[in-house]
């Protein structure tokens, strides 16, 4: 089961620390395999956007693209390979001086007599994946500002907790049921969520005219109402243990 440290602060505010909330769950019973970051180190790049695209002059499978950077500063010319490059397209930038995974600096160079002032990255270049057919296209998200940091665009700080569940442990194969063994583990309330509507379909199920009724032959009676605030049981007829 993996949790993301930040997906778990939603529901229980708290200050412990992710390596403080992985060792709780792991004393309570809940064992935290592994707490790893959930992308690799990289710096300087940025959310940026593509001008232009024009084919190379000297290299038929190159373009010459003119990318956006920061408000306000003139767009930086920037040569890319990947088949997706095209005018338009929102895009991951490593700038002159970022470093990617891999200690891999970037500075400005002339790719086939044509000077490059950065790199459009691929997820791949990025360690967000093993394999990638071209560079990150970020036109999906919503509320991209030109020049911010790439990390926080897409929350890369995170960590993500890998915790190794038990058979007897159901309830916590969501992030709700950590959240909730965590919330009592730290005595810090859940926060409130938003309420999820009722699906149409189950509005329109038909009702039944009278709920079914069994017949329970031995009540139970609960002494201590203190210690057991309720007891439930459940009758299972017609089943063949051949």
């Amino acid at each position: 089961m993996r949790v993301p440290e930040s997906w778990l602060r939603q529901w229980v505010p708290t200050d412990a620390s992710a390596e403080q909330m992985a060792d709780a769950l792991t004393m309570a019973g809940l064992e935290v395999e592994s707490l790893e970051a959930l992308a690799p180190a990289f710096t300087g790049v940025k959310v940026a956007f593509i001008e232009s695209a024009e084919r190379h002059p000297n290299a038929d499978r190159l373009q010459v693209c003119q990318v956006r950077v920061n408000e306000g500063e003139p767009s930086r010319q920037i040569i890319c390979g990947a088949p997706n490059a095209r005018a338009g397209l929102w895009v991951a930038c490593a700038v002159d001086g970022a470093v990617l995974p891999g200690d891999f600096r970037i500075k400005i160079a002339k790719m086939r007599g044509v000077e490059s002032q950065g790199m459009l990255c691929s997820s791949k270049e990025l360690g967000l994946s093993e394999e990638s057919e071209g560079i990150v296209e970020l036109n999906a998200l919503q509320s991209l500002t030109l020049g911010q940091d790439l990390r926080d665009a897409l929350g890369l700080d995170d960590k993500v907790l890998e915790i190794k569940l038990t058979p007897n442990r159901p309830d916590c194969l969501s992030i709700r049921g950590v959240a909730r063994e965590l919330s009592a583990i730290l005595a810090q309330p859940l926060a409130p969520q938003p309420e999820f509507q009722q699906s149409s379909l189950l509005q329109e199920a038909p009702k039944l005219a009278e709920p079914p009724r069994i017949a329970i032959r031995d009540e139970a009676r609960i002494a201590g109402s203190a210690l057991c605030g309720r007891f439930s049981s459940r009758i299972i007829r017609g089943v063949d243990a051949s």
